[in-house]
């Protein structure tokens, strides 16, 4: 993973809401060895960033989705883009594609009921064996810090994208500290694990 001390000195500049978060997304990501990545809200493209060096690493391919016009295609190695909200879109995806998302971000609105309909809509077209990268998972209106400890503003999102992992799974969960869990749904092995830094980062792999 030759890519990890330059995305960190990457992030480490960057000095935003989600750069303490970009070496563990690489090294995540990298790990499970994806075909296809889907990234839900692309914004500045960090993330992307980050899936870019994995791509760089195993030839992967990803796809980006955001309502808004974003540099991709061209700048993100095996990367292509589409405008478009992304519950329209997961429609098309599903007949175009199937289930075979190995890698999915999703960095969208960080509203409640929207992240419920993301979770309802593209978990059904994540591979038997997963990683879902969730965003913005502690965002409260008091500030957030970064592991170099310096300090951002953010909003109170009333813990919408937590909240709605929370109803997925049937968990409770604490996103001012860092947590990891393991559980069974519907057959399924989860495992989630939780930064609470830098806006909080969930990850939870299906096995």
């Amino acid at each position: 993973m030759r890519f990890k001390d330059l995305l960190a000195a990457y992030g480490a500049q960057m000095n935003s809401d989600i750069s303490s978060h970009l070496t563990t997304i690489y090294e995540e990501t990298y790990k499970m060895n994806p075909k296809c990545i889907v990234e839900l809200g692309v914004r500045g493209g960090e993330s992307s960033k980050a899936f870019h060096f994995v791509n760089e690493e195993i030839d992967s391919s990803i796809l980006g989705v955001d309502i808004e016009d974003c540099p991709y295609e061209g700048i993100i190695k095996n990367g292509k883009f589409v405008k478009c909200d992304d519950c329209v879109f997961a429609d098309i995806y599903k007949t175009l594609n199937g289930a075979n998302i190995d890698v999915l971000m999703i960095d969208t609105s960080h509203l409640y009921e929207h992240t419920k309909e993301e979770i309802r809509l593209w978990f059904p077209l994540l591979r038997k064996k997963a990683l879902v990268i969730f965003h913005d998972t502690h965002i409260d209106g008091t500030g957030y810090l970064r592991k170099n400890g310096t300090r951002g503003e953010n909003w109170n999102n009333h813990r919408g994208v937590i909240r709605a992992i929370e109803e997925y799974f049937g968990k409770t969960y604490n996103e001012t500290q860092d947590f990891s869990d393991q559980f069974e749904k519907d057959g399924t092995l989860w495992k989630i694990q939780h930064e609470y830094i830098c806006n909080g980062l969930t990850l939870c792999w299906k096995n």
